[in-house]
């Protein structure tokens, strides 16, 4: 077995430690968006409503204002670290 094939096997667990740190919660958080669950009543039943939630979000007016003003803040912010970070 050459150098290469025996570094690739030795540092495997630890990629997949990684991924599975990382993806698990992002699959679980995917899940969990489609899910009508109400917190403070965890005894009803969650019902599986798919993209809904999504389609009311992106045709809401309200948040492309607020997309808007997040990405406006999210610049002006940059600019003034970056400018900060060069004094």
């Amino acid at each position: 077995m050459n150098e290469n094939k025996k570094r690739g096997i030795l540092i495997l667990p630890a990629l997949i430690l990684v991924a599975l740190i990382t993806q698990i919660p992002l699959i679980i958080t995917i899940y969990n968006s489609m899910i009508r669950w109400i917190i403070v009543r965890p005894d009803l039943s969650k019902k599986f409503i798919g993209l809904q939630y999504y389609k009311r979000i992106f045709t809401s007016g309200e948040f492309w204002l607020v997309f808007q003003n997040t990405i406006v803040l999210t610049i002006i912010s940059l600019v003034v670290c970056l400018i900060l970070g060069i004094l």
